[in-house]
């Protein structure tokens, strides 16, 4: 596969004027539902992919708007490569300084900019990285840019809420430098792009009238209408759609369950036992056991994976296969004919 600068522009050019968003919703439009919570389709996609080492949807976005315009160009492990990102829970390249150190540290940050570089700034004391941006175009005086999180006023402007194009003089006291993606690379990855993300519908209010909804063996009570008729894995889905951090499936919950729950509660409208609170959350998102079945000797020499958020064909491959070059025989013993994969897939994997 063969890089080139224009095409991650022309993408990232392609997004000046979107406003970042009040609530998680409205994320692919562009004006609409404007706000200052730093939601955005950028961190949305980027949270469906895996992509860094947490969500980042709802925090400061311009790196972000960054590594989506690689993502899209190129597909998720190939935008890793080029901007020397490490894959897995180790990426902390939504911070700017951390994406700056990772060009640093592989000698490709450059004092003159070329386009195609990520620019980064310093805060105005200059005890830190403050900012970034894709630079589209350079001539004798200035440096071009378009940025995520930014205003068209000028001046660096970090935190601006828009993505818009700017320009500085070569010599700004607040340019930190220009990171080079590894352009020559030879890259032999697939290219897993951003997977469609449904719209996710409003939640209504909780019934005045109380609801009974029956989840597994237990009985849930006041279930408002955008709850019912989901099974455990998809409530988990709906609520981190709609901005709560859910944790996981087998008990495990993220940093902000807590703090979240009584939001979770008026969204989901939701009470186990006449009860609101951690156990009765905890409830919800807790993997109903499953009869065990007999397994006849045939199925016990079958191994298969099961896709969860931010897997793909290579990694699944190197897991498994030894080498993520060998994904195609993954692909050809599951019949795929597409390189992009989503959770819960159940994928076959060759002997």
């Amino acid at each position: 596969m063969s890089f080139d600068p224009k095409k991650v522009i022309a993408i990232a050019l392609a997004e000046v004027n979107y406003l970042e968003k009040e609530t998680n919703a409205d994320l692919d439009s562009k004006t609409a539902n404007a706000g200052d919570n730093n939601y955005t389709k950028y961190g949305r996609d980027l949270d469906a992919l895996g992509f860094y080492n947490g969500r980042k949807n709802g925090v400061a976005w311009c790196d972000q708007f960054v590594d989506w315009s690689f993502v899209q160009a190129y597909g998720m492990e190939a935008a890793l490569a080029l901007t020397f990102q490490p894959y897995g829970k180790s990426n902390c390249g939504a911070g700017c300084k951390y994406s700056r150190n990772y060009y640093k540290n592989n000698g490709r940050l450059f004092d003159t900019p070329e386009p195609g570089d990520q620019i980064f700034f310093y805060s105005k004391d200059k005890t830190q990285i403050s900012h970034t941006g894709l630079v589209y175009d350079v001539d004798s005086k200035y440096v071009y840019t378009v940025e995520g999180n930014t205003s068209s006023a000028s001046g660096v402007v970090a935190n601006g809420g828009a993505v818009a194009k700017k320009k500085y003089a070569l010599n700004n006291t607040r340019l930190a430098g220009y990171g080079r993606p590894n352009w020559d690379m030879d890259f032999e990855g697939e290219s897993t792009t951003i997977p469609e993300t449904p719209e996710v519908p409003a939640v209504p209010e909780v019934p005045e009238t109380p609801t009974e909804y029956k989840l597994g063996e237990r009985t849930l009570k006041n279930v408002s209408p955008y709850m019912q008729g989901a099974d455990v894995t998809d409530l988990q889905t709906r609520l981190n759609a709609l901005g709560y951090d859910c944790g996981k499936v087998d008990g495990k919950f993220g940093s902000n369950t807590e703090k979240g729950v009584k939001s979770f509660q008026k969204a989901a409208g939701i009470e186990v036992d006449g009860k609101f609170g951690k156990d009765s959350f905890k409830a919800l998102v807790t993997m109903e056991s499953k009869p065990e079945q007999e397994t006849t000797p045939e199925q016990e020499s079958t191994v298969t994976h099961t896709v969860k958020q931010g897997d793909t064909l290579w990694g699944i491959s190197r897991k498994y296969l030894g080498r993520g070059n060998r994904y195609p025989e993954i692909m050809e013993e599951n019949g795929l004919k597409s390189t992009v994969i989503r959770p819960g897939m159940v994928l076959k994997i060759p002997a």
